[in-house]
């Protein structure tokens, strides 16, 4: 847990646990990986499921869509938990992706892109 100066007003215990654990996961399931990602020039793309699993991507989507209806903070948390982690894949498109679907997609768009 941050000191309470270094604490910005969003962040509460919950977003906390959230950040440990995310942080756990990159520490234990990442990081061991990425001198072997960096070499080869690409990280695979079966490593996102079990990191979308545990609800570290796009968290703020609606559980409708398979998120967990959570604030932006978690996902600003995830994309924190990454740079302090020197990863060098950016969900960044993933979620912009994402949330032109959910804002301008058509309901049969959102229910085939959106939970994958």
């Amino acid at each position: 847990m941050l000191p309470q100066l270094l604490r910005h007003r969003w962040m509460d215990e919950d977003i906390d646990a959230f950040r440990e654990q995310v942080r756990r996961y990159i520490a234990a399931e990442l990081s061991p990986q990425l001198e072997g990602w960096r070499r080869q020039g690409f990280i695979p793309r079966e490593v996102w499921r079990p990191f979308g699993q545990m609800g570290f991507l796009l968290p703020e989507i609606d559980e409708a869509y398979g998120g967990a209806g959570a604030s932006l903070a978690y996902q600003m948390v995830v994309q924190d938990e990454l740079a302090k982690a020197e990863f060098p894949a950016n969900t960044g498109v993933h979620n912009l992706a994402a949330h032109y679907i959910l804002d301008y997609g058509t309901e049969a768009q959102k229910q085939r892109w959106l939970p994958r």
